[in-house]
């Protein structure tokens, strides 16, 4: 510690100034690199098994409604979130939209996506939980209706 502060009083004026601006300058770039990327790790992501996230009131509420505008732009909300498919909360709107639409092939094929996470991480969101949702068992069986009242429903073809 002595050898530094020994240096550091030999040194001019104007190489302490230097030194001073350098260490600034770092100190600002990593400020601005780490905000910059914790805004862009969440920046327009709504998905990501946050419990609290609002996107699924929104869901749940829309679902509920069974307003067809409103549960599509909650799903293409969702949809453009690059976590969704590992987000079960996420995924069991999508396959609700898609049962809901009586689109039996992306129901099923999402349905295999939904309950990959949900093994991962078998929680329901609390809107869900509140509009009697406590498992995928009710969701799972409405999917199955779907494909047995769709005659042209081939169970080799998976659309993602």
């Amino acid at each position: 510690m002595k050898l530094i502060a020994n240096l550091w009083s030999k040194m001019h004026e104007a190489s302490r100034k230097k030194i001073y601006l350098i260490l600034v300058g770092v100190m600002l770039i990593v400020i601005v690199a780490t905000g910059s990327l914790l805004y862009n790790a969440r920046n327009g992501e709504v998905c990501g098994n946050d419990l609290d996230s609002k996107i699924y009131s929104e869901a749940a509420v829309a679902l509920e409604r069974r307003d067809n505008k409103e549960i599509q732009k909650v799903i293409e909300k969702i949809q453009d979130s690059k976590n969704y498919r590992s987000d079960q909360n996420c995924m069991y709107a999508v396959v609700s939209y898609y049962a809901y639409t009586k689109d039996a092939v992306r129901a099923q094929s999402n349905l295999v996506v939904l309950q990959k996470a949900y093994q991962q991480n078998p929680v329901l969101a609390e809107p869900y939980k509140k509009s009697g949702v406590t498992n995928l068992d009710i969701l799972i069986g409405r999917v199955k209706e779907l494909q047995a009242d769709d005659p042209s429903f081939d169970t080799d073809r998976v659309l993602f």
